[in-house]
């Protein structure tokens, strides 16, 4: 996970160690983004606070294949 200064913009990799039913889908509790930020996933749109990162997670659903990874762009929203 890679996290700006600011903690405006953080991009993950997401990797399954192997492929198994019980690896399709995970939770990602992100604890380093500022609680008190709204950030969009940038592959999907969806919007949520830094808290809701850090306690409740972002849930993922990993591609099928062999070795599956996804990455993902979390981008803080400008507070109007």
């Amino acid at each position: 996970m890679l996290v700006d200064r600011k903690r405006e913009k953080a991009i993950l990799y997401a990797f399954a160690a192997s492929y198994d039913v019980s690896c399709l889908s995970a939770v990602l509790k992100i604890p380093y983004l500022d609680q008190k930020k709204l950030y969009v996933e940038r592959n999907t749109g969806r919007r949520f606070s830094g808290e809701e990162l850090r306690y409740a997670g972002l849930a993922v659903r990993f591609p099928q294949g062999d070795f599956p990874a996804i990455k993902i762009v979390l981008q803080a929203e400008t507070m109007s």
